[in-house]
């Protein structure tokens, strides 16, 4: 008697069933994207720093610009931490590090 030492038995593969012109086509496909879309906060997620997708029900507003990084912040989450690193203020705004990327980012000192 055989045994299969703990594997699952796999059906052999069938090309006739992978090729099936039917099953294809019912198959759903995915919508051609033309372009990027320009509002990344409706895909955005979670703030980086809170790990929180609403705080005080505001959604994450700052994107870091650089495009490896692309992590999303709340307004009152970016100020502090930029604030507890020393960052510079300039006018309405705090200018720093981002906590991911370590590039310069801008955040709006908040209200």
């Amino acid at each position: 008697m055989p045994q299969n030492n703990g594997q699952v038995p796999t059906k052999p593969y069938n090309r006739a069933n992978a090729t099936d012109s039917k099953r294809l086509e019912s198959f759903p496909q995915k919508p051609a994207v033309e372009e990027r879309v320009p509002d990344l906060l409706v895909n955005s997620g979670d703030c980086s720093i809170c790990f929180s997708s609403r705080l005080n029900d505001k959604l994450p507003e700052v994107i870091c610009k650089n495009k490896v990084c692309e992590n999303c912040y709340h307004v009152e989450c970016l100020y502090e931490w930029l604030m507890s690193v020393n960052a510079r203020r300039f006018f309405s705004d705090v200018v720093g590090l981002c906590p991911n990327c370590e590039k310069n980012i801008t955040c709006p000192i908040p209200k």
